[in-house]
């Protein structure tokens, strides 16, 4: 009788371990994942970036949260917002990542990213821009100014950063005339307007040469638009951040 009794202990045991196994796994096994989200990278600079994503909901209920994992390394977690920065990048330069939403019961789910940061140093060409603005003169009927620069535009970055043009010796009429070279530096919170002009939201232009009309009818206008047509030259555009 002694075997049969240790036998059924042995039964009851077993039983109860199996059991609290099931139910342990059951909860696991009713968990479903944060759904689908999508994410965008939307700005980029040349040592900074932004990513944006759609939220992932839960059909339990559960609360979302997200991490951030770049190059492979995990570099924030249990955010709740849909939008992370990216600060102390290296310029020109490729980064993948993902975001991962989780429900803190081991779901999760991903969207991958990639950006690529701009560059430190841009070298680009010479462009004629015209710009009009509002005056007081009035010239039978017209109440604008006119100005024809040759230059470049510049983009805008976030933050403390000195912006720096270099432009090498301007070539106008057809090679019959030249500009010396010149430079303009500026930061975004103080810089002639004179020579940097507030473009867009997203640039500036900065002017080498131009010519300058108190009205925009002016009759020497065609003839000076001919003359700064063939403008030919370059620029090198130092970012640096302070």
């Amino acid at each position: 009788m002694k075997p049969l009794k240790t036998l059924t202990l042995l039964l009851i045991i077993t039983g109860s371990i199996l059991f609290s196994n099931c139910s342990d796994s059951g909860n696991d096994d009713d968990n479903n994942a944060p759904s689908i989200f999508s994410v965008n990278t939307t700005v980029i600079g040349f040592d900074y970036a932004k990513i944006e994503w759609t939220e992932s909901l839960d059909s339990d209920d559960d609360p979302v949260t997200y991490a951030i994992i770049l190059e492979g390394q995990e570099v924030a977690t249990g955010l709740t917002a849909l939008t992370f920065s990216f600060y102390n990048l290296e310029s020109d330069t490729l980064y993948s990542g993902y975001v991962e939403s989780r429900d803190g019961r081991g779901g999760t789910n991903r969207a991958d990213f990639f950006f690529t940061t701009d560059p430190e140093v841009i070298i680009t060409q010479i462009t004629v821009e015209e710009f009009l603005y509002p005056t007081q003169n009035n010239c039978n009927g017209v109440t604008t100014a006119l100005e024809i620069d040759a230059g470049v535009k510049v983009p805008k970055y976030e933050g403390n950063v000195t912006y720096n043009v270099s432009f090498s010796v301007l070539t106008l009429n057809n090679g019959n005339a030249t500009v010396a070279a010149a430079t303009r530096s500026w930061t975004n919170s103080n810089y002639s307007t004179y020579y940097i002009y507030d473009y867009d939201e997203n640039n500036y232009f900065v002017w080498q040469a131009g010519g300058g009309f108190a009205c925009s009818n002016h009759p020497n206008i065609d003839e000076t638009r001919a003359y700064y047509a063939s403008a030919s030259g370059e620029a090198t555009i130092t970012f640096t951040r302070n």
